[in-house]
């Protein structure tokens, strides 16, 4: 009988330690989410340092705005910016996250004439290859056999911007 007290016993201390640890543990999790510390984002739970990855690399992925301009509108003001050699005005077409990388190979060109030779490459028309929600993909036809791809991401705000070229 005593072997048995004692075995309920530390039974009992276990499943009440086991209980205390859950409570201090969802209990900081309770926490964290009231302070923004934990995030919910698209159905899933995130720390708020994930969270700001996602948004930064990705943006937001699942807003539906509706649109204030075209992917096509986009690139035909930037190719015209860049033939007139408005470099500023080209930037603006870029996402803001690329805008540093770009504005940089504008400032960096060492050869003039590759620059030149780049503009005049520069398609009038892109080829559609498809629009998923708020990111769209176009081939570029440079006169070679190579794939050349750009894509396009909306923004929050609804205007489409260049992604990559």
């Amino acid at each position: 009988m005593e072997k048995l007290k004692k075995i309920l016993k530390i039974a009992g201390i276990t499943v009440g330690a086991l209980f205390g640890l859950a409570v201090v543990v969802f209990g900081y999790q309770y926490y964290r989410i009231k302070t923004g510390d934990i995030v919910q984002y698209n159905g899933k739970w995130m720390t708020r340092a994930q969270y700001d990855f996602v948004v930064k690399t990705l943006g937001d992925q699942y807003v539906e705005t509706p649109a204030k301009n075209t992917p096509e509108e986009v690139y035909a003001k930037f190719r015209e910016a860049v033939l007139k050699d408005d470099f500023t005005e080209a930037l603006e077409q870029i996402s803001p996250s690329r805008r540093e990388g770009w504005k940089k190979v504008f400032e960096n060109v060492t050869k003039k004439e590759e620059l030149e030779k780049w503009k005049k490459s520069l398609p009038e028309k892109l080829k559609l290859e498809k629009i998923e929600g708020n990111y769209a993909q176009f081939e570029i036809d440079y006169g070679t056999q190579q794939y050349n791809g750009v894509t396009f991401s909306k923004d929050i705000s609804g205007y489409w911007h260049i992604d990559s070229l």
